[in-house]
């Protein structure tokens, strides 16, 4: 085959929310509205639709509503998309209506993945990428106070046929052919790290249970809850310049964000003091070349502490 033309490879991409168990889930949401079946009938140019509404308790003033439509993923109902995804809830704190239309399952599961195909020109010459991806997400309410929320993610990238790719400014030509570009044949996408998760715990205990509190809470307190939550997030080592250089390689590194206030949700507003990076890891979106063999790089958001007043009127 002759190098630079295009091979297509089959791209799998799945995309997949585990559950506890959907009755275990199911029985530990702490919705407060309606959550109802219905059907669109068929018309001219579309078929008949089953989809689901949640309606929270209070809705926003007429004129103020909004209607939020999820999509969920080619593997999952539109139950199971619910149960995970946590619309419900933040619609019963700001009052607006979610969708949940009920998309038919394909019968090819790859090609539920086409989306991820990876193609593209560079002059005349076409590179042949294989990506195959696999996410997952649990979500645990042990208590009606802590929830647990795990993801982990495997991105597994490859330039199949790719001789064309940009080189170092410093290191042309480095594969030894005619051609002053680089082969990136067999070498991983750039900014796709292999592997990545997060493990979060977020914490909502009304101030009226926790221990020590004087019963019955003064008038303006009662209602608020104590909110807080802290995220792990872990990503593997990735290329941080298309040139797949690899002094602009990053190492894997841990980051840290959490977040601690008060929020009513009956009344629409929260308080928090919020925390990112809390570690201060110096990590960067992009690397590149200033000059031949001097490098520049974009950082990503270093530690930050700022307070944050979220009130619906």
């Amino acid at each position: 085959m002759m190098r630079g033309a295009a091979r297509r490879r089959i791209i799998t991409s799945l995309l997949s929310t585990v559950l506890l168990s959907c009755a275990t889930a199911w029985a530990s949401h702490t919705w407060q509205g309606t959550f109802t079946r219905r059907s669109l009938p068929p018309g001219a140019t579309w078929p008949s639709r089953d989809y689901y509404v949640y309606v929270p308790r209070t809705l926003a003033p007429e004129g103020e509503r909004s209607l939020v439509v999820y999509l969920h993923g080619c593997t999952q109902t539109a139950t199971e998309a619910a149960l995970g995804v946590r619309w419900n809830e933040f619609a019963d704190e700001q009052g607006f209506v979610v969708v949940y239309p009920e998309q038919r399952a394909p019968q090819d599961p790859a090609a539920a993945g086409h989306h991820a195909r990876a193609r593209r020109e560079q002059g005349r010459e076409r590179e042949g990428r294989s990506c195959a991806g696999l996410r997952g997400r649990r979500d645990w309410l042990p208590t009606a106070w802590l929830t647990l929320i795990a993801t982990a993610g495997l991105n597994d990238t490859e330039y199949i046929d790719f001789p064309f790719n940009e080189c170092p400014a410093d290191r042309p030509n480095q594969d030894g052919d005619a051609d002053p570009r680089c082969d990136a044949s067999g070498r991983p996408f750039p900014f796709a790290p292999e592997w990545n998760a997060t493990l979060t715990p977020l914490l909502r205990v009304p101030l009226a249970s926790l221990p020590g509190v004087t019963q019955p809470l003064p008038r303006p307190f009662a209602g608020i809850d104590l909110t807080a939550d802290f995220t792990m997030e872990y990503l593997d080592v990735s290329y941080v310049d298309v040139d797949l250089d690899p002094r602009k390689r990053q190492p894997s590194f841990f980051r840290f964000r959490a977040s601690v206030g008060l929020a009513s949700f009956a009344q629409g507003w929260s308080l928090k003091l919020m925390g990112e990076n809390l570690t201060d890891e110096a990590t960067s979106i992009r690397d590149g070349d200033l000059f031949s063999g001097v490098f520049i790089s974009i950082p990503e958001q270093p530690r930050l502490f700022y307070a944050q007043l979220r009130w619906q009127f």
